[in-house]
């Protein structure tokens, strides 16, 4: 079994396509096929189901991918770490966030990368929080930025400020047209929030169980853009974060902060725990933090903190 089987195994898996992973990998579809055929050979088993769909894992595939992933992830680190010795910061970084922060710094970032270290290639993810911990948790990624509500179970990781929780509605809204609405003002109101699990619509329903309040849910969905059009219609409230809601007031929407109780969540940095961390992410995790405290900076609601450099 070799580094490049694995390597192909793992793209084929994540792509579900031969014809798909041939392109990612710059050669031919058969060549693909070869080497998943060669690698189950070597597994004495099957690692794919070939459907009309595409190429599903078997569970022995599914048993080999998060192993094939540690270990190709480990090359990767030793060449970079061999590379760092003689003075070159290079190798992947994989870096997961939240929709609205990915929105926020993931262009600056790319940029500061680029030109400070070009043999490193930046890898973003989106998720939503729970999703971004199983990732760090399987060393899928090597840098999580994400929101929490209290103190999270993994280790490695630093709280970089905090965030007010806002109902949006349509501009002209006469609830949201002030600076702050009563928590128990959302009772009843149809709102359009995030499906489960979300850390965010978790905390607001924490809330209203805790008051007896009844929140109307009339859409789920994990599209910014489609609670944006829909508060922006006027048929309906969304609560997002002061950030994601600062970003969006010019879209025909307005914000009122929630108070009685305020919903503050904490905007938390996470690096891979279960390895050391290489060169190059110590230094994009640092760089990162610049950012997010840059970008709230320029974008934060008035109540809105974050650490300082």
């Amino acid at each position: 079994m070799d580094l490049q089987k694995l390597e192909f195994f793992v793209c084929v898996s994540q792509l579900g396509n031969l014809s798909k992973a041939a392109v990612a990998l710059g050669t031919l579809p058969s060549i693909v096929s070869r080497q998943i055929a060669a690698l189950e050979r070597s597994c004495d088993g099957k690692l794919f189901h070939r459907t009309g769909r595409g190429m599903i894992l078997t569970d022995l595939g599914e048993r080999l991918l998060p192993r094939a992933q540690a270990t190709l992830a480990e090359f990767r680190n030793l060449q970079a770490e061999i590379k760092s010795q003689q003075g070159v910061i290079s190798g992947d970084v994989r870096i997961g966030l939240v929709p609205s922060l990915a929105q926020a710094v993931s262009a600056s970032l790319f940029r500061t990368v680029q030109q400070l270290y070009p043999a490193v290639r930046l890898i973003v993810m989106e998720g939503v929080s729970a999703q971004l911990d199983t990732w760090r948790s399987n060393d899928e990624v090597d840098i999580t930025i994400l929101f929490r509500a209290g103190q999270s179970e993994l280790r490695n990781e630093d709280s970089l400020g905090s965030v007010d929780t806002y109902l949006v509605g349509a501009r002209g809204d006469a609830l949201t047209a002030g600076p702050a609405v009563r928590f128990s003002e959302l009772a009843g109101l149809p709102l359009v929030l995030a499906s489960a699990p979300n850390g965010l619509r978790a905390d607001v329903e924490r809330q209203a169980q805790r008051l007896g309040i009844a929140l109307s849910i009339v859409l789920e969905t994990n599209s910014l853009a489609v609670q944006t059009e829909l508060a922006a219609s006027g048929g309906a409230y969304t609560i997002m974060a002061g950030h994601a809601a600062s970003q969006r007031l010019g879209a025909g929407l307005q914000a009122s902060r929630i108070v009685e109780p305020t919903i503050v969540r904490t905007i938390a940095m996470g690096i891979a725990s279960h390895r050391p961390a290489s060169d190059a992410t110590r230094h994009i995790a640092r760089h990162a933090r610049m950012h997010i405290i840059e970008a709230f900076k320029t974008m934060g609601m008035p109540e809105d903190s974050v650490a300082s450099s």
